[in-house]
């Protein structure tokens, strides 16, 4: 693992802002946003690497950004590594994967319909989970609830 840590070092320089390997098969990287997607693609289609398997794509709230969390997995050589990246949580936008790792289309609906990240040239980004003219995005941690004795709105009849 180590030569094939060397060469995605080599090839993105200061892109990878950090990074440690956790075990002898699993590796962490924190990478610039710009590069989320590309590094991404290299790690699927570089030999040395081969990270077929999109086990795990979500995002969290800290108040100041947004935290993007990508976990892959080998089936060549049964090796992990999760990617990080910050992205804005004025102008919440980053490239897609959902063309690179089909399995992560749904993961990135909801992180829109949940949080509002836009995934720019996702296929098919639209609410996942709540309903067309929900107003805001309620796992944001600025997200104002509903005041308590107003009912939330339910099933709405069809025309």
């Amino acid at each position: 693992m180590n030569e094939a840590i060397q060469e995605l070092l080599g090839r993105f320089g200061e892109a990878v802002q950090e990074w440690t390997q956790v075990t002898p098969n699993e590796v962490r990287f924190t990478v610039s946003s710009v590069v989320w997607r590309e590094v991404a693609q290299y790690l699927r289609d570089a030999p040395l690497w081969q990270m077929d398997y999109p086990a795990d794509l979500t995002v969290w709230d800290t108040g100041n950004e947004f935290w993007l969390y990508l976990r892959l997995w080998s089936s060549v050589y049964n090796h992990n590594v999760i990617l990080f990246t910050a992205i804005s949580r004025e102008e919440p936008r980053i490239a897609s994967l959902a063309t690179l790792y089909p399995g992560v289309d749904w993961h990135e609906r909801e992180m829109y319909d949940m949080y509002g990240v836009i995934f720019e040239g996702h296929p098919n980004l639209k609410r996942i989970l709540l309903p067309d003219d929900w107003e805001g995005f309620p796992f944001r941690k600025d997200y104002v609830a509903v005041p308590s004795g107003d009912p939330l709105r339910g099933p709405q009849p069809v025309d």
